[in-house]
């Protein structure tokens, strides 16, 4: 088995429980068990199973009850009544309140399995036929089966949305209905040779509403086989195409107008109309793409083209859809003819007729290769997003967040508190192509169980005490979007099971609701603590580890990467400037001495925090120590008497002072001796102090 199947085994005789738990283990089960009704109802709550083996004499309650009770909270397990005392009443009416089926004790292991083994096989034939179902009703497309004399048996909403004719009106009807006299006798002729022969068949006709007005058709009408390769129905799937045959001439005609316009233009140029079907392109388009004119032209745009990572592709997408122009610049490009990655600059712009109609898109293609790599070489970035840095750690992170931004993995922020992991979520989420949709941000760590289930996936009406009203989760309302799950580490066992859960099957139930969720969510988490060390110590679950770290960024901390300090000042006085209406140029010599010597073991965030405090004293133009906070203005002063106890033998003393000093605060005893926290924690263990000590 790929993954392990769970199977919850409910009898109220311990040694009857143990057995077949092992047995099953054995098999490859994920087992769980029950000694009567009330606790197998408290974990069917909390928990689904493909299987349950339910005796049917419990202590608290019948097991029929317990077995109406489950199905009514998990209608897909498939529960084998397992019982001593046999009847065929018992069988009966077990079966008649959904069991799969009824084995007498003592039983037969193997028999065991083959049942469980069948009963899986019906669970996932059922989930099947439910997903096919919905798809059907909730299709875009006209869906119709008949059966092999053409007598329809089955529409979806979409058929009685464009044809006028009700469900009622239609079964047990012909598809003749439709029929106009506007298809050619041909095409009717085709399509059933064809699928009377077992082929399918692919088309265009035109049919008629129940008002009598006209509408065109693009089918796809198939014969169903049963096991013995007989066809015993016939489906059709068909879309309305009535506006797009309308304006096809139209589009041909402009045809003619763009070609010349196509000739002259050295960038790349592409149309398509409003279905992305490829009208033209040029020559630049050609060389570019790889493809040929004869290869694209009346294809769907996505088929070949690929090379921007669906960037065209949406791009044109977005300026039909908003009929709007659109640009996006500095997208990464890779041609099949190209042996290294361009950069091009994309401009879609609606195509219109004389009616100001739109009826597809055109889109410009650039190649700004040289000049991106020109500017590149000449001018490292100093600023991505709302990031600030221009040092090499920082460099390769931002190349990293431009790979990522259009990936939709899962990606784990890792790095100290105040280093700017938030930044980076942001970052990924506006520089890829879920920009438009929102991002929902929560600190796991700022709530309890309770409530911080609630805010992720929401909860019903009276789902606990204080649900006075339904509420809708993080997740629902990041659809579309991101979630960024900050301080992911902190969370319970329960909530690391209740997120894989998420994770991996890509739903989720409201609290105090059991009717699953889906919906299409980037997972961005971060974290400043060691989680491999949690996984290790049995604090985070390996699986949930894994799942969040499929990409791994790692911030460096703010002392590793110290050249960016005086940037980073510079754009904090500018913002302070701002917030205070203040004039501050810049720091004194000695203060940038400071910020340069001290190890900034709070990272951005405390370099942020001691500009404010000078601020609000400052009343100069310039910054001087006077100003800053009193650990900064001691800094050298600390150091000096760090270092002098340190020659003479006694580090273990001044260490152990600046921690009495600091009341055992590790980040204040660093600030005291003017070294990074990481150095004090590396003394303590070596030294062995402690505070007995």
């Amino acid at each position: 088995m790929n993954e392990k199947l769970k199977v919850l085994i409910v009898d109220d005789e311990p040694d009857a429980r143990t057995t077949l738990s092992d047995i099953l283990q054995l098999k490859g089960y994920d087992t769980f068990e029950a000694k009567d009704g009330a606790e197998c109802m408290r974990i069917v709550n909390d928990e689904f199973f493909n299987i349950m083996l339910l005796d049917l004499n419990l202590p608290d309650m019948s097991g029929l009850a317990v077995l109406e009770n489950v199905k009514s909270v998990n209608a897909l397990v498939e529960i084998i009544v397992l019982s001593g005392l046999s009847t065929i009443e018992n069988a009966i009416e077990a079966t008649n309140k959904g069991a799969f089926s009824y084995i007498k004790k003592p039983y037969d292991a193997d028999q065991l399995i083959l049942q469980m083994t069948r009963a899986i096989e019906k669970q996932r034939t059922q989930e099947r036929i439910n997903k096919l179902t919905t798809a059907i009703e909730q299709s875009a497309s006209e869906v119709v089966i008949t059966d092999k004399n053409g007598c329809i048996e089955y529409v979806n909403p979409k058929f009685t949305e464009l044809t006028g004719y009700t469900y009622d009106e239609a079964i047990g009807n012909n598809p003749n209905m439709l029929k106009s006299s506007k298809t050619p006798t041909n095409t009717h002729k085709e399509l059933w040779s064809s699928i009377i022969a077992g082929r399918s068949w692919h088309g265009e006709f035109y049919n008629k509403k129940k008002d009598g007005s006209i509408f065109c058709e693009a089918a796809l009408v198939s014969p169903v086989k049963n096991s013995e390769n007989a066809i015993t129905h016939f489906i059709k799937e068909a879309n309305d195409i009535t506006l797009k045959k309308e304006s096809e001439n139209e589009l041909v005609r402009m045809k003619n107008h763009l070609e010349s316009i196509f000739r002259s233009v050295k960038d790349a140029i592409i149309t398509v109309d409003k279905d992305l079907t490829v009208i033209e392109l040029n020559e630049s388009a050609e060389s570019l793409c790889g493809f040929t004119r004869k290869e694209l032209i009346g294809q769907p745009f996505n088929k070949h083209v690929v090379g921007c990572h669906g960037q065209c592709y949406k791009t044109l997408q977005d300026a039909i859809d908003k009929d709007n122009p659109i640009t996006l610049e500095h997208i990464a490009c890779d041609g099949i003819n190209h042996a290294e990655r361009h950069i091009v600059n994309l401009n879609s712009v609606p195509l219109r007729d004389h009616n100001n109609v739109s009826y597809g898109a055109v889109i410009v293609i650039k190649d700004e290769t040289r000049l991106s790599e020109l500017e590149r070489v000449l001018h490292e970035r100093s600023k991505f997003h709302n990031i600030i840095g221009k040092n090499k750690k920082m460099q390769e992170l931002y190349g990293l967040i431009e790979d990522l931004a259009e990936v939709h993995t899962t990606v784990l922020i890792t790095g100290e508190s105040g280093t700017g992991k938030e930044l980076i979520a942001d970052a990924l989420h506006y520089q890829g192509d879920r920009r438009d949709k929102p991002i929902v941000k929560i600190n796991c760590s700022a709530l309890p169980d309770e409530l911080l289930e609630s805010e992720l996936f929401g909860h019903i009406k009276g789902a606990f005490t204080g649900a006075i009203n339904d509420r809708t989760g993080r997740f629902s309302k990041a659809d579309g979007g991101t979630i960024f799950l900050d301080e992911i580490g902190d969370i319970s066992n329960k909530m690391q099971l209740r997120l894989l859960r998420a994770l991996q099957e890509k739903t989720f139930e409201k609290v105090g609701d059991s009717t699953p969720i889906k919906v299409d969510v980037r997972i961005i988490a971060a974290t400043n603590q060691q989680l491999r060390e949690k996984v290790k110590n049995g604090e985070f679950r390996e699986d949930l580890f894994y799942r969040l770290k499929v990409v791994e960024l790692n911030l460096p901390p703010l002392r590793e990467r110290m050249d960016d300090v005086p940037l980073l000042t510079n754009h904090f006085i500018g913002v302070f400037n701002k917030t205070f209406k203040k004039n501050i140029k810049s720091l004194s010599d000695d203060a940038k001495k400071i910020f340069m010597d001290y190890s900034w073991p709070g990272n951005i965030r405390e370099l942020q925090h001691t500009l404010e405090h000078a601020f609000v004293i400052c009343r100069k133009p310039v910054i001087d120590v006077d100003v800053l906070p009193v650990d900064l203005k001691n800094i050298n002063k600390n150091r000096d008497a760090y270092i002098e106890e340190k020659d003479n033998g006694d580090e273990r003393g001044a260490i152990l002072r600046a921690l009495e000093k600091s009341g055992w605060n590790k980040t204040k005893a660093a600030k005291l001796l003017g070294v990074d926290r990481r150095t004090v924690y590396l003394k303590i263990k070596k030294y062995n102090i402690s505070e007995d000590s």
